[in-house]
């Protein structure tokens, strides 16, 4: 099982151990689909040094999103979820360094669904309607190369995603 960024967990297990995973949960998964915005924070080396910087001067971060705010690059609610994530220096520092180590985990989704599909693992994958950070249609270019899978909609942004799918699952 795996929520947002554990998603990359849920799918690295799987990809390494196939044949010892019966089922996956993805919730809200990272990793299905990568973000243009984390690539760009991630992957240019000046970039990156840019994102460190924000650890210590905050100010520089909430320049760039009032900037991206402003020229309606990012939603509202995105900003939400990243004024949440990002208002301590430990925060910021915990966001930083895995989105910079957790970079180097990308999976193939053809590949995914060739190993899904081959030990027959049930994959059930839980997104909220009015998630912003990881909407819907990121889990397309895995569901539908899927023979089988259980999607479930719920009526939630991406931070309540978790006591929702509890909900869900005990059904």
């Amino acid at each position: 099982m795996g929520f947002s960024m554990g998603g990359k967990f849920a799918l690295a297990t799987l990809e390494t151990f196939p044949d010892r995973v019966e089922s996956v949960f993805l919730i809200a998964a990272d990793g299905v689909t990568i973000s243009s915005w984390y690539s760009l924070a991630t992957y240019p080396a000046p970039i990156r040094s840019l994102f460190k910087s924000m650890i210590n001067f905050p100010q520089r971060f909430k320049a760039i999103e009032n900037f991206a705010l402003k020229t309606k690059l990012i939603d509202k609610g995105i900003i939400r979820f990243i004024d949440s994530q990002m208002n301590t220096p430990e925060k910021r520092s915990r966001v930083y360094y895995s989105w910079v180590v957790f970079r180097h985990l990308n999976f193939d989704m053809n590949k995914m669904a060739d190993l899904i599909n081959k030990h027959d693992i049930s994959v059930t994958v839980i997104v909220g309607k009015y998630d912003k950070v990881i909407p819907v249609q990121n889990m397309n270019p895995l569901i539908h190369k899927l023979k089988t899978h259980r999607l479930e909609i719920l009526e939630s942004g991406h931070n309540a995603l978790i006591e929702e799918s509890l909900k869900v699952l005990a059904k």
